[in-house]
């Protein structure tokens, strides 16, 4: 029997080492030169060069926007955390360590296969795709070409441009803005002639307007109601059609800087009800302050109750004030105030507002000889340059006989003495005289009397009618001529409400309320579709709205 070999004796097994720590699983390194990590690589260079491209090009356009690009090279930093470039771990502490650390891990879970690293990939390029719309997208290239328009550049240090070629600019806007209408603009020499702006005997410029973006002006706030019910409805319907009358072009711009749009408005017994057609109804405030929110500055003339000019202000806003005189103290008065409401955003007071008391021969229109209603004078101010607004409302009567006489007398002590007052005391100040002269002619001798003592206007803006049956140019805007050429008018206009609220063929939505408020001795002698042609005047005006635009920029 033959022998096996002997075994050799096996040891025993030693016990394993007993440790408190559980045992580690064993992580394979990630090949950094594998195909996820290099398309990884490839996107996150592309990305950051994305990111900074548009950071340099949209901080280059508008240096309004440099916190956005500081904003994307901070992101551009985080992206270099993301692949780890930075040991988070060696340079930072605490919470931010804990925060950050996610980042490198992020990077190693992306690049270990393929369908991971697409998909950080994909995220990457959404990154960069949003940096180029948010950024260089939003730099919009604007341009106008002006063909044969006059020049109106109302900044004459940044220079003129010839109108037979193009204005345009470069400007960053946020994606919310984009498809906007354009902030340039060319002119007519017919509605915006600029007297004095034309240099070595060039007649055609073009230019843009310096603009204030900070100001917007989109009407009033409508107060809360029932849009359901019938007054709600006609509420909502009237001043959707009034806002858009004033929104559709036929005004100015209000957000240029350098002009003031200025109107004057007769607001028939505003705040009383003495003639006997009721109170004014809330709805016809609201008409009225979205017509003036519409105005840098509105003179009012026949403000005959306090209480009314604070609605009328609670409606337009906290931005919007008001100064106002005394109420008249001659018996031809009838115990009217004047006064002005403007946009404090635009234009703030001066340092004066007064009623004007006049030296001269008394006028017999009034007890203490002086205007029936004496004119009341305020100072304004847009950006430093301060200039008066005068108010006036003129005896009212007739195109002939003593009415017309003692009107003539008004106008001339008025004109006159304001024309006396401020060659003595404000000679380098321009003034404006502004309100209802109650002149029934423009080639008239009332219109001769408000030009020879000094103002101007020009003459296609003086014929332009104001009362509401479109015949008499009541109301008059003119300019001091000592200092017209410092804010020489430009566009003009005469805007009638109630073509939009109030209308004649709504007279039978307003029956209800006309046999409410007017007495039965007025209604009995009439009927209500005649009536509402005078109810409709003591709830807007008797009046249409004269304006102009002026220039503020010596």
């Amino acid at each position: 029997m033959g022998l096996e070999p002997a075994k050799p004796e096996e040891k025993p097994a030693e016990p394993s080492a007993q440790t408190d720590e559980p045992p580690q699983p064993t992580i394979e390194p990630v090949d950094r030169a594998t195909p996820p990590f290099v398309l990884l690589a490839v996107v996150m260079a592309i990305t950051l060069t994305v990111i900074f491209f548009a950071a340099t090009t949209t901080a280059a356009s508008d240096a309004s926007v440099r916190p956005y690009a500081i904003s994307l090279a901070v992101g551009a930093g985080v992206i270099l955390l993301l692949f780890g470039l930075v040991d988070v771990d060696r340079t930072a502490k605490g919470l931010l360590v804990s925060t950050l650390s996610v980042l490198p891990n992020l990077h190693a879970w992306g690049s270990q296969t393929l369908r991971r690293a697409i998909l950080l990939a994909s995220a990457l390029i959404l990154v960069a795709a949003g940096s180029v719309w948010i950024g260089p997208q939003g730099v919009i290239s604007q341009t106008v070409k002006c063909d044969d328009a006059v020049e109106i550049e109302f900044s004459i240090r940044k220079g003129r441009q010839s109108c037979d070629g193009a204005i345009s600019r470069d400007i960053w806007l946020l994606p919310t803005e984009r498809g906007m209408p354009i902030g340039l603009s060319c002119f007519d020499s017919k509605l915006n002639r600029w007297e004095g702006t034309y240099n070595d005997n060039v007649a055609s410029f073009c230019g843009a307007r310096p603009q204030n973006a900070n100001f917007v002006s989109d009407g009033i706030k409508l107060p809360d109601h029932d849009l359901l019910s019938t007054i709600g409805k006609r509420l909502t319907a009237g001043h959707d059609r009034l806002r858009e009358a004033l929104s559709n072009g036929v005004l100015p711009d209000r957000k240029v800087n350098d002009r003031l749009l200025l109107a004057t408005w007769n607001l028939r017994d505003f705040g009383g009800s003495r003639f006997g057609y009721g109170d004014r109804m809330d709805e016809a405030y609201v008409y009225i302050a979205e017509v003036i929110s519409h105005f840098d500055i509105v003179a009012i003339q026949e403000l005959t109750n306090r209480a009314a000019l604070s609605k009328l202000l609670g409606l337009l806003g906290p931005d919007y004030r008001a100064e106002f005189s005394f109420e008249a103290p001659g018996p031809g008065g009838n115990r009217e105030r004047l006064g002005f409401v403007y946009d404090s955003r635009k234009v703030s007071f001066g340092d004066l507002s007064t009623t004007i008391v006049f030296e001269g021969a008394p006028n017999e229109s009034s007890r203490t000889g002086q205007p029936a209603r004496p004119p009341f004078l305020a100072e304004f101010v847009i950006d430093e340059r301060r200039f008066f607004v005068v108010t006036a409302h003129a005896y009212y009567g007739q195109a002939t006989g003593p009415r017309f006489e003692k009107r003539l007398v008004e106008l001339d002590q008025m004109t006159s003495g304001i024309n006396r007052t401020f060659q003595r005391n404000f000679p380098d100040q321009p003034v404006i005289f502004a309100g209802d002269m109650n002149v029934s002619s423009p080639n008239g001798r009332e219109m001769e009397t408000l030009l020879k003592n000094g103002f101007e206007a020009p003459a296609e803006m003086r014929e332009q009618p104001t009362d509401i049956n479109n015949r008499r140019p009541y109301d008059q805007i003119l300019i001091w001529s000592v200092n017209a050429k410092k804010m020489p008018i430009g566009r003009f206009g005469v805007f009638k409400p109630t073509d939009f609220v109030f209308r004649l063929e709504d007279w039978n939505e307003y029956s209800i309320d006309m046999q409410r408020m007017i007495g039965a001795d007025r209604r009995e002698s009439t009927s209500l579709e005649e009536l509402f042609e005078r109810f409709r005047t003591f709830q807007i005006s008797d009046h249409h709205l004269r304006w102009a635009e002026f220039r503020v920029d010596w």
